[in-house]
């Protein structure tokens, strides 16, 4: 018996070391957007995206909570504090709430977590107690939490800037965004899809070389990439935030041929419904 509880007590003596090992490695949050809304239905909380930009630099944009935009699913225009309670209200997916949220801002959001309180945080300007309670969220992964927890701890070395997103700086990505070639097509029954895209991506650094109708409309919208450089991988991956139904990465060089660009995307009719 006592060998069985020093063969435990060794166990979780190294389970802990593991985890303070990864937790040291661990690097706190780079290039991560989120948006923060309340749960509440009809709230009159102001709304604001979180930035953790790199070289340690937050920034933290209040958006006005009676913004509308027309939401994917064909709910029609709700005003921005409205559209969480709605689609959790009818079942949606977090990656379809982010793709609306994501669509209806121009913005590629990386996570949304909806707090029930803001007032407090957004009037008191203190951003540790915004971070802990970003933590708190049952929202976020182990990995993302363990990555604020260590954000919070070095919050003292960051830039810390608080901007109104309407009459601010848009937000901007890492310069590294335009290493690869982005081309988008509307292959939905909306004109000026592809169009406006394109233009809310080049104002977050992606450099997008080509913007096209096809006559053939898609159901799904679809993405493909070269499947090489693993730089525009990475990119790939965060640009499948914008479509509503976790579309595939595909790799097809006929495609990429053709639009003569590293990464396409297709925007089909649930892009628009």
């Amino acid at each position: 018996m006592k060998k069985y509880f020093f063969g435990l007590l060794i166990g979780l003596v190294l389970t802990i070391g593991l985890l303070i090992t990864w937790f040291v490695r661990l690097e706190p949050l780079s290039d991560e957007l989120f948006l923060v809304v309340s749960s509440q239905a009809e709230s009159s909380e102001q709304p604001f995206l979180v930035y953790f930009a790199p070289e340690q630099k937050l920034q933290i944009f209040t958006l006005p909570a009676t913004q509308k935009f027309s939401v994917l699913g064909n709910y029609g225009d709700y005003e921005l504090r409205s559209v969480y309670p709605l689609l959790q209200l009818k079942k949606q997916s977090n990656q379809f709430i982010r793709a609306s949220f994501s669509r209806g801002l121009n913005l590629l959001l990386d996570q949304q977590v909806a707090l029930t309180e803001l007032n407090n945080l957004s009037q008191t300007g203190q951003e540790r107690l915004l971070l802990w309670q970003l933590i708190k969220s049952r929202q976020l992964g182990l990995v993302t939490r363990a990555q604020l927890i260590k954000t919070v701890g070095q919050l003292g070395d960051w830039q810390i800037k608080h901007q109104d997103l309407a009459a601010g700086e848009p937000v901007k990505r890492p310069q590294s965004w335009n290493k690869c070639s982005l081309a988008v097509i509307n292959t939905t029954s909306v004109s000026g899809v592809a169009n406006k895209l394109g233009e809310a991506l080049k104002a977050q650094q992606f450099r997008v070389v080509r913007v096209d109708d096809l006559a053939e409309n898609q159901q799904k919208s679809s993405l493909f990439w070269s499947g090489q450089d693993s730089e525009c991988g990475i990119l790939a991956k965060k640009l499948q935030i914008l479509l509503p139904n976790s579309a595939s990465m595909t790799t097809e060089a006929a495609v990429l041929n053709k639009y003569r660009a590293e990464i396409v995307i297709f925007l089909g009719e649930d892009y628009v419904n």
